[in-house]
């Protein structure tokens, strides 16, 4: 249980150590770039992803017997 705390502290803490830091050093204008980048990767791995790894879950508990 306090190994799931500390990761969920880190996944808060650590962005805001970081952004700063990226946003001096490639500047304003390439994090937006970097931004928009992640967010069109995002999107397609979505569409891409859609219900797969449900469908997979499901598949192997329908078939748990199967080893």
């Amino acid at each position: 249980m306090a190994s799931l705390f500390s990761v969920q502290i880190a996944n808060f803490l650590l962005p805001l150590l970081t952004v700063p830091y990226v946003v001096r050093i490639i500047g304003p204008d390439k994090l937006g770039l970097l931004n928009f980048s992640q967010a069109y990767v995002t999107y397609f791995s979505l569409l891409i992803n859609y219900g797969f790894d449900m469908a997979a879950v499901r598949s192997i508990a329908a078939n748990r017997e199967d080893k």
